[in-house]
């Protein structure tokens, strides 16, 4: 967040209403929404654009209330821009929530993984293995943006665990590889 903090300091030097329209369109793109700015954004205040852009996004996939956001961009800029940011903010925080929803960005986080070994299939293990019946019934917990919790129950076999355990160490893998080339 600093970084970005630190790229829209330049912007506390634009006229009045190029620093309102730079907002506006942050925030509607932010928002999901098409947004054209004017020439006079195409110059010096375009990185600032940027970085503010990316500031309301990730302000909203963090939950960020405005107040804590108008006491972080006050590090960047004076009072009033650092308050119209803010106000700004709150106005499109719905439609960014929204916007991150649709792409994904707000998913539900798994927080718990249980699995019991499903008593009817247990008790006939090799003829439920046999016959592709479900051995082992495995509930995922996730937590919801609001911060409700749901459950994903499902049935499967000891291969279908084994294979679903074998896709998610590759997954862990790959994500390493990538955290440590970048």
């Amino acid at each position: 967040m600093e970084a970005l903090l630190l790229q829209l300091r330049p912007a506390a030097h634009l006229d009045e209403a190029t620093f309102t329209e730079l907002v506006r369109s942050a925030a509607t793109s932010a928002a999901g929404r098409s947004s054209s700015p004017s020439a006079a954004l195409a110059g010096p205040p375009w990185p600032a654009h940027d970085a503010l852009l990316a500031l309301l996004a990730h302000s909203a996939h963090a939950a960020v209330p405005p107040a804590d956001l108008h006491k972080a961009v006050r590090a960047a800029l004076p009072e009033d821009r650092a308050e119209q940011v803010a106000s700004v903010y709150a106005e499109a925080l719905a439609p960014c929530h929204a916007t991150l929803d649709g792409c994904a960005l707000g998913c539900a986080e798994l927080i718990d993984v249980r699995w019991a070994r499903n008593g009817v299939a247990a008790a006939s293990m090799r003829e439920a293995r046999a016959a592709g019946g479900s051995l082992y019934v495995v509930t995922l917990v996730l937590r919801e943006r609001d911060g409700m919790q749901r459950t994903v129950p499902f049935a499967t076999s000891f291969e279908g665990l084994s294979d679903l355990a074998a896709k998610v160490k590759g997954a862990v893998k790959q994500v390493e590889r990538e955290c440590e080339g970048a």
